[in-house]
């Protein structure tokens, strides 16, 4: 009786994670641009990203990126551009929403 009991036990527990294991989240997908402060232009190979190292990318000649990333929503996103720009983060809340990120220059 013990035996049936914790083999019953052991399948249903089998089930359960097997069930949880295929409900897999999609990732959160950032999208935007990022501009000069000062001018509106864009800026192209900024580097984005929520982990640095995992999540990240660069931006295109249109200042445009586009990031997935596992974690939820607050998300900080940070950009950088080494040479002009001071690195600059933003909280996302609304993944869903498109980003525009302001950077300001760096002083001379």
């Amino acid at each position: 009786m013990l035996k049936k009991r914790s083999l019953f036990i052991l399948v249903v527990l089998l089930v359960a994670l097997a069930g949880q294991a295929q409900v897999q989240q999609a990732p959160v997908v950032v999208q935007g641009r990022v501009v000069d402060e000062s001018t509106g232009q864009p800026v192209a190979n900024a580097h984005v990203y929520i982990v640095e190292g995992e999540e990240e990318t660069l931006t295109g000649s249109d200042g445009g990126f586009r990031i997935e990333s596992w974690q939820k929503a607050p998300l900080t996103l940070t950009v950088n551009n080494y040479k002009q720009y001071r690195k600059t983060s933003i909280t996302v809340s609304n993944p869903a929403q498109r980003q525009l990120v302001r950077l300001r220059t760096k002083p001379s």
